[in-house]
Parts: structure tokens; sequence; C-alpha cells
């Protein structure tokens, strides 16, 4: 499951990297609507974490987190990137870094990160069929992307980003 995952995201941001200035800096003229999509995926973060951790605190190898990290850099103040293989520990979120930051110096893909639930700003499911749930800020980017782009992107994508079991 998490080579599946982290071969869907890789894709993912393969197909997106040209469309942003960077590989891990998802990028809109749509503030708005990344601003909305950011509040939609936090509003449905508790079921997403309800449905994919169990009794014992364990998430669920499909469940990945996309944060926003500061950087010091003169043209951003954060980065957006996505983590997979989660975790708790001490109370803080645990993860590794499943895209290769642009900006975060000295952090690189596969890197284990901590992080605190104010940091995510969207979530994404990899279902059995291979396509994923959540990406709010993804769906956001399509709209930017070059035709051929945003169809290999909306592939990958549920077409609701919220699993019907959940409603």
């Amino acid at each position: 499951m998490r080579a599946a995952t982290r071969a869907l995201t890789l894709l993912l941001w393969g197909a997106l990297a040209t469309a942003a200035p960077a590989q891990g800096l998802p990028y809109t003229a749509d503030e708005d609507g990344m601003r909305v999509a950011i509040e939609e995926a936090r509003t449905q973060l508790d079921l997403a974490l309800s449905q994919l951790t169990n009794e014992k605190g364990t998430i669920h190898p499909a469940l990945n987190l996309k944060i926003k990290v500061p950087v010091q850099n003169l043209d951003i103040s954060e980065e957006m990137i996505w983590i997979d293989q989660l975790g708790v520990e001490d109370g803080r979120y645990v993860g590794t870094v499943a895209n290769a930051p642009a900006y975060l110096k000295g952090t690189r893909l596969g890197d284990t990160v901590r992080f605190d639930r104010e940091q995510i700003v969207d979530w994404s499911v990899l279902d059995t069929s291979g396509q994923m749930y959540g990406h709010y800020t993804t769906r956001v980017l399509l709209k930017s992307l070059e035709p051929a782009q945003a169809k290999t992107v909306q592939e990958l994508l549920t077409a609701d980003p919220l699993p019907e079991a959940w409603r």
C-alpha cells in the first residue's frame, strides 16, 4: 500500500510540476478557491481521521496529509508538502515527506517530520481502485493546469472528495 500511495503521489506531483513554481509548492491564481478548499478539507479532517485511525491510535497507511511549513525565502513564506506513513508521538503528528520540497532547506523526500494539527491543510485517501479521495487543494489546481495535465490528475481523483460510505 505504501509504495502505491507514494507512486500515485509522485505521479500527481509530476503532473503538477510544470504548473507550479516548484514541485512541492502548489500554486494557483485562485487564492479564494484555495482558501475555501483548505477550509473544507479541515472541516472533513476529523471524519477522515476517525475513519482511518484504529482503536490503538494507528493511522491507516492509505491516509496522507498535506501540511503548510514556514520557510525562509524571499519569494514565499510557507510551502505545502504531502506527508505519508503517519503516526502520532507525544501529541504531535509524525510522518515521512512524500514529495520533494522546493524551499525547505535540509528537508528531502523521505525525511521524517513532526507537525501540529494546525499545519494540516488537506488530506488524501487512496482507495482500492487506485483513485484518491480528498485532495481538496489539488481540485482547485486543476483549473490552472494544461488540459492534458488536468486530465491526468483528474483521472487519479474520485469524482467526489468524500467517500459515500462516510456520509
